[in-house]
């Protein structure tokens, strides 16, 4: 992944984060951690929700990708939870959200 963002100038204009699994999150939290100079602008994950996590989470899911994140994260100013319904427009593209967590997810 390092590779990849230092062969585009080590600057990530929006790292989308779908859900907290070690393939997803995992190499964000790597990276952000120690960015050795790699720059991100703006971070944008699903409003992901610890306990609901835990509790319904699957084998494969492991929280500590996701407590690590909110660790990372907790104070950070570039980082938007979002929220079903959302719009974004990033590099001239425009994202719609189509599913975040919420209580529609409980159900």
């Amino acid at each position: 992944m390092r590779e990849v963002i230092a062969a585009h100038g080590n600057h990530v204009n929006a790292w989308i984060l779908s859900h907290p699994h070690q393939d997803h999150a995992g190499a964000f939290n790597q990276i952000y951690a120690a960015p050795d100079g790699i720059t991100i602008d703006a971070v944008y994950d699903n409003g992901f929700d610890y306990d609901f996590i835990e509790a319904a989470g699957e084998p494969y899911d492991d929280i500590t990708v996701m407590e690590t994140y909110h660790a990372l994260t907790r104070d950070a100013s570039n980082v938007t939870h979002l929220h079903r319904g959302d719009v974004l427009s990033i590099c001239g593209l425009t994202f719609s959200v189509l599913n975040a967590y919420d209580d529609t997810v409980l159900q």
